[in-house]
C-alpha cells in the first residue's frame, strides 16, 4: 500500500542522512542524493534478480550421472587436465 511504501522510504532517507526524493505534494522527481544512488539501486535489483533466477535452476536441477567414453589413443591425461 502507498502508506507503507512512504514509510519505507522515509526510514531509508533517515538511514541514508538525507531525502531521496524531491516532494510538492507529491513525488516529483529524485534530489541530488537520489540521483546519484540511482545506480546502485539498480545494481541491488538487478542482483536480486540474478540471485532469484539462480536460486530457481539449483532448486530445480536434479543430479545425473555423466558417462564418459575416452579412447585409448586420445590420453586420459588429456581428458582428466580439461576437469
Amino acid at each position: 500500500s502507498q502508506p507503507a511504501l512512504t514509510q519505507l522510504i522515509k526510514r531509508l532517507e533517515g538511514e541514508l542522512g538525507g531525502p531521496l526524493f524531491e516532494r510538492q505534494g507529491r513525488l516529483n522527481g529524485l534530489t541530488q542524493l537520489g540521483t546519484e544512488l540511482r545506480g546502485y539501486f539498480e545494481d541491488l535489483v538487478a542482483t536480486k534478480d540474478l540471485v532469484n533466477a539462480t536460486a530457481r535452476v539449483v532448486n530445480n536441477c536434479k543430479k545425473a550421472d555423466l558417462n564418459i567414453g575416452i579412447m585409448h589413443d586420445i590420453g586420459l591425461g588429456i581428458v582428466i587436465s580439461a576437469f
